[in-house]
């Protein structure tokens, strides 16, 4: 916390567990009834003291982190006896994995759809789209040109 006076969550006991499920996306009043922390308290938590900074991971490393807090979230849950909260650390794993395999299919889209630089690396299936596309840009044109807005 950047004030004086400690985060009472962050000196508390179980910080881990709550920091967990602040970031599993549960509602603070129904971690305030799990833990006992006041409402207020972790949400001056949440908003002072698990900002993100600077040197948070991104990427492969972001995801990792979050599955990492996925699986925490699911044993304290389990040590709690708490099913929803099991539920929702899976949920929340399954989401990012899901987002992960998201990214990855676009990513692998996005690179069949570039051409090489080099022509002579064109396959003829993609050496007629680019004909077709040149063609449709011309053909555009010359319409413009004859209804005068060019």
């Amino acid at each position: 916390m950047s004030r004086g006076k400690p985060c009472t969550i962050c000196t508390g006991e179980n910080t881990a567990q709550v920091n967990s499920l602040i970031a599993s996306g549960i509602k603070l009043k129904d971690i305030a009834a799990q833990t006992g922390a006041s409402p207020y308290a972790l949400s001056r938590h949440k908003r002072n003291c698990l900002t993100p900074t600077a040197t948070t991971p991104t990427g492969d490393g972001a995801l990792a982190l979050w599955l990492q807090r996925a699986d925490d979230l699911y044993n304290a849950s389990g040590a709690a006896l708490d099913l929803r909260g099991q539920a929702q650390a899976i949920t929340t794993a399954f989401r990012a994995l899901e987002i992960k395999r998201k990214h990855e299919e676009k990513t692998q889209e996005q690179e069949a759809r570039e051409l090489p630089t080099d022509t002579r690396l064109w396959t003829d299936d993609e050496g007629d789209k680019f004909r077709a596309w040149l063609d449709a840009l011309i053909c555009n044109a010359n319409e413009k040109k004859t209804q005068g807005v060019v």
